[in-house]
């Protein structure tokens, strides 16, 4: 075999090994797009979502009901610390954050809320109101109205809330429920309260990592102005993809 076809030999071996190594990388990483990390340091055990109605009283001394209506649906998300995980680690800051209203409802307007001083409980109002993010902190232990949550994991949450959705005005009825039936006395339907929301959730360690996933939910989950409340309890929560940031 003279040089020359030596020569060709090896740019045609080189060529091969070339293509190989690019194939690895590419299946690499399109199956770390599709799959994320596969270990992290903290995942999601529990994650539900509570939909309903409720109606703030007005002051009103010739009616006697005066309701303002809201339509609610309260996230829950609690992380533990993944035991196949053998590193020491740490949350450093959990973010929900990139809040973007894909559909909105036909009615009212769609807001963001922190929890409250009392727990879990939330008040729909300006002061609890976030614009596109809010943030819990790594901390000895959770504590849902300082927005921290224990380093090693814990229940932390938000709400999305409907409001403006009308005045429920009254003087006949001889009580008032509090859930999604409520919104039949506005005369409102399950497209009027209908949407389609996503945001990004960050979990961040003392190590400086950053894992994001990205979430989509249709709400509310089912037709809370029949059922009155509708409980989602996300059971593929294996399949949330997180990527290293």
């Amino acid at each position: 075999m003279n040089e020359k076809n030596k020569k060709l030999i090896k740019i045609c071996l080189g060529i091969a090994l070339l293509i190989i190594i690019i194939t690895i990388i590419v299946t690499l990483v399109l199956r770390y797009n599709v799959e994320g990390e596969t270990n992290l340091p903290f995942k999601i055990t529990s994650l539900r979502v509570v939909s309903t109605a409720q109606g703030n009283n007005n002051e009103d001394t010739q009616n006697k009901w005066n309701i303002d209506v809201i339509q609610k649906n309260d996230f829950y998300f609690y992380l533990e610390k993944n035991s196949d995980y053998t590193k020491d680690a740490s949350i450093s800051k959990v973010t929900f954050e990139n809040f973007q209203i894909e559909k909105s409802s036909d009615k009212g307007t769609v807001n963001i809320y922190k929890p409250s001083a009392n727990s879990m409980l939330y008040y729909y109002n300006n002061d609890y109101k976030i614009e596109n993010s809010i943030s819990y902190t790594g901390a000895l232990s959770t504590n849902i109205a300082a927005l921290e949550i224990s380093n090693q994991g814990g229940l932390i949450g938000f709400s999305i809330a409907i409001n403006n959705l009308g005045t429920y005005i009254n003087n006949d009825d001889s009580e008032i429920i509090h859930n999604g039936t409520l919104l039949s006395k506005l005369n409102l339907g399950f497209e009027d309260i209908s949407m389609k929301i996503s945001f990004d959730m960050i979990i961040e360690t003392t190590s400086n990592n950053k894992f994001k996933a990205t979430f989509t939910f249709d709400l509310p989950n089912e037709n809370i102005i029949e059922t009155g409340i509708s409980v989602l309890d996300k059971d593929d929560l294996d399949k949330i993809v997180f990527k290293r940031i």
